[in-house]
C-alpha cells in the first residue's frame, strides 16, 4: 500500500474513532447504566476463557494494524508514538471497566467520569492525528 493511500485510509479510520468518541461523550449516565448492566448479563453466559480471542483481536491486534497503518501513511515517529501510548491507556482503562462489570460491579460515576474523560482525550487525539495526516504530509 503506498503512503498517501494509507493516509487516507488512517485519516477516515481517525474520524471513525473520533465519532465513536464523540458518541460516547453525549451518551447520559442513565443510559450507559443501563447498557453497562445488560452487557454484564450477557456475558455472563460465556466462559471467561471464551473471551479472550475476541479482548486479543479488539485490545491488542486492532490497535497494532491501526499503528501500522500510521507507519505506513509515513506519520511521524513522534504521533504514532503518542497515538501508541493513547491507544494503550483506553484499552487498559476498557479491561478495567470490563473486569469489574465481568466482577458484578456496578457502573459507576467514576467510571463514567473516566470514560469521559478518555473520549475528550480520544477526540483530541483524532485531530491531531488527521491534521498530522492531512498537513505535516504536505511538506513531502
Amino acid at each position: 500500500m503506498n503512503a498517501l493511500l494509507a493516509a487516507q485510509f488512517a485519516a477516515v479510520l481517525t474520524v471513525v474513532f473520533a465519532g465513536i468518541s464523540l458518541h460516547q461523550l453525549l451518551t447520559p449516565f442513565a443510559l450507559l447504566e443501563k447498557k453497562t448492566a445488560e452487557f454484564a448479563t450477557a456475558v455472563q453466559e460465556f466462559p471467561q476463557p471464551r473471551l479472550w480471542p475476541f479482548r486479543m483481536v479488539l485490545y491488542g491486534a486492532l490497535p497494532l494494524l491501526y499503528l501500522g497503518l500510521l507507519g505506513q501513511a509515513r506519520l511521524s515517529v513522534m504521533a504514532v508514538g503518542f497515538m501508541a501510548v493513547k491507544l494503550g491507556i483506553s484499552s487498559g482503562l476498557s479491561l478495567w471497566l470490563e473486569g469489574r462489570l465481568l466482577a458484578g460491579r456496578p457502573y459507576t460515576v467514576v467510571m463514567h467520569r473516566l470514560g469521559l474523560a478518555d473520549s475528550v482525550i480520544n477526540i483530541g487525539v483524532a485531530i491531531f492525528i488527521v491534521q498530522q495526516l492531512l498537513f505535516a504530509r504536505g511538506a513531502e
